[in-house]
C-alpha cells in the first residue's frame, strides 16, 4: 500500500485502503517509508478447536498447546518477514520491523480495518470480533514499512514500550513479545 501522508498529529493514511493508522509509534516506524505491507496470517480454525477439545481433557496440556500455537503463529510471521526482506533487498528496498495493532500506542481496534483492507474473511477465513479479537484466535495482523534507505531495527519489549505503565497485557501478566 502506498503511504498517502504521515501527519504530526500521529496518524498515517494509506492510499487505496481507506485506512488511517494512528499513534506516534506507527508514525515513527513508517517515517521515511513510501509504501508499507499489511500482513495477516492465521493458523486456522482447526487449531482453535483442538485447543478447546484439549481443555476438556487436560488444562495443562491445553495450555502447552496454546503456547506452542502462539509461538508457531509468531514464527510463521517471522519466516514471512525474512522472505519479504530478502525479496525487497534484491530490489533495493529496506523493511522496518513488523508492528501489530496493540503494540505500543497502535490501537488494537485497527485489526478490523486491516482485515477489511486485506479482505481476510474471504481470502483466509480470518475475521474480527466486536472486541477486536481475531478469529481464529491464533492469527496475527501487522504493518511493515518499505523504504529506500536502511531502517534501524527498533528495540522491542516491555522495557522500552511507552505503554508499559498502562498496558492491559502486562496487567494480565502477559506480554506482546
Amino acid at each position: 500500500f502506498d503511504i498517502g501522508s504521515i501527519s504530526d498529529a500521529a496518524s498515517v493514511t494509506l492510499k487505496g485502503a481507506a485506512l488511517q493508522l494512528t499513534g506516534t509509534d506507527i508514525v515513527s516506524l513508517l517515517d521515511g517509508c513510501g509504501r508499507c505491507i499489511l500482513m495477516a496470517v492465521t493458523l486456522g480454525p482447526q487449531l482453535d478447536r483442538a485447543i478447546r477439545k484439549e481443555q476438556l481433557a487436560s488444562m495443562s496440556d491445553a495450555l502447552l498447546l496454546n503456547l506452542c500455537a502462539s509461538s508457531a503463529a509468531d514464527d510463521l510471521c517471522n519466516r514471512i518477514y525474512l522472505d519479504l526482506e530478502e525479496e525487497f533487498l534484491t530490489r533495493g528496498f529496506f523493511l522496518t520491523d513488523r508492528f501489530s495493532p496493540g503494540y505500543g500506542d497502535l490501537p488494537v481496534e485497527l485489526q478490523g480495518e486491516i482485515c477489511r483492507a486485506l479482505q481476510t474473511e474471504k481470502r483466509i477465513g480470518l475475521s474480527v470480533t466486536s472486541g477486536s479479537m481475531l478469529l481464529p484466535v491464533k492469527s496475527i495482523t501487522a504493518v511493515i514499512g518499505i523504504s529506500r534507505r536502511p531502517q534501524p531495527k527498533k528495540i522491542s519489549g516491555c522495557k522500552n514500550c511507552k505503554m508499559k505503565e498502562t498496558c492491559s497485557f502486562r496487567k494480565a501478566g502477559k506480554t506482546c513479545e
